[in-house]
Parts: structure tokens; C-alpha cells; sequence
């Protein structure tokens, strides 16, 4: 979802869909696992699948301000 939001290319609602993934799986998915993660392992760890959604968050994160960026120099050529 936080790369269709991306598309809009506006700040607001890209950094609260971020902030909500962020909150929601790294306070809840570790207090509450089974209806954040739904799958025995995480259950099981949740600390590790809330790091490999953290690591996930920022490639995509990153991965979208470049192509804002990019964006912006081919609109301005």
C-alpha cells in the first residue's frame, strides 16, 4: 500500500501510511502478534519480523524518495 501512496507524490499521507505501518507492526505486532502477523513464527519471534517490516519500510521508503527525486530532474530537463 505505501507504494500506491507514493504515487501521489505528496507528503502527508506517505509519511502517516509509513508512520501507521511503523507503529502498528513494531508496538502492537510485538505486544499482539497474532492479529498483526498471523503466522506461528512470528508469533513465536515477533521481534524478528518486526525487524524484516522495519527493513522492508525503509527499502521502500528509500526507494521512493529516489524516484521522487529522479521525477523532479526529468520534469525540470
Amino acid at each position: 500500500m505505501l507504494v500506491f501512496l507514493a504515487l501521489l507524490q505528496d507528503w502527508l499521507p506517505f509519511l502517516l501510511a509509513v508512520g501507521f505501518v511503523l507503529v502498528h507492526h513494531g508496538v502492537v505486532g510485538v505486544l499482539w502478534a497474532r492479529p498483526v502477523y498471523n503466522h506461528p513464527a512470528a508469533i513465536a519471534a515477533p521481534w524478528k519480523w518486526r525487524a524484516s517490516t522495519r527493513s522492508f519500510v525503509g527499502l521502500v521508503v528509500r526507494r521512493q524518495l529516489l524516484a521522487w527525486r529522479l521525477n523532479s530532474l526529468v520534469l525540470t530537463l
